[in-house]
């Protein structure tokens, strides 16, 4: 039974590019693919063997495509680096906006390949994660911008209160207007 796939899986190498065809730019179905090569080319094999056929061949092109383009990124900041040289890097926002697009690209690449799906959800995952941690940094620089302002407000209203030369009503002016209360 394996040296039956084994040669239809030859047989179907034969018409890989009518396959590629029908698959990619018609849109047929494998059934529909099928019943093609059987009535126009007299070529009669099981499903299966058209699964595993598109499932080996089809998708290798995208795998090496996948690779590539990932080979290219590295070479890309490769060069980044050495045309660089002392100054920093990118910002984090914009490395990490390159992995939503990346992520986006794998998404939508892994209707025919699984493997770019895993690929998607870990780049997804990870600039998630940097959306939190981008998001908490936010919240503490705002945090710590009205403690400096709490802090910088009572350090006025000590040199109000301290201010002996000021009578009592100037004191309490200065202190509604100092807290905002008029």
């Amino acid at each position: 039974m394996a040296t039956q796939s084994k040669d239809e899986l030859a047989d179907l190498d034969r018409f890989a590019p009518l396959l590629v065809r029908w698959l990619r730019q018609d849109k047929l179905s494998p059934d529909e693919c099928l019943a093609k090569l059987q009535t126009e080319h007299e070529l009669t094999v099981s499903r299966q063997s058209l699964l595993d056929w598109r499932f080996k061949r089809f998708n290798e092109p995208l795998e090496e495509k996948c690779l590539l383009a990932f080979e290219h990124a590295a070479l890309n900041c490769d060069l980044v680096k050495i045309v660089a040289g002392q100054d920093p890097g990118p910002e984090l926002a914009r490395i990490m906006a390159v992995h939503r697009v990346t992520a986006l690209k794998l998404a939508i690449q892994a209707a025919a390949n699984s493997s770019c799906l895993k690929l998607a959800e870990q780049i997804t995952a990870m600039t998630l994660d940097f959306a939190k941690l981008e998001e908490k940094q936010k919240m503490d620089e705002r945090k710590l911008t009205l403690l400096e302002d709490k802090a910088k407000q009572a350090d006025d209203a000590r040199t109000v209160l301290e201010d002996h030369r000021l009578t009592e009503a100037e004191r309490a002016n200065r202190m509604k207007e100092l807290f905002g209360v008029l």
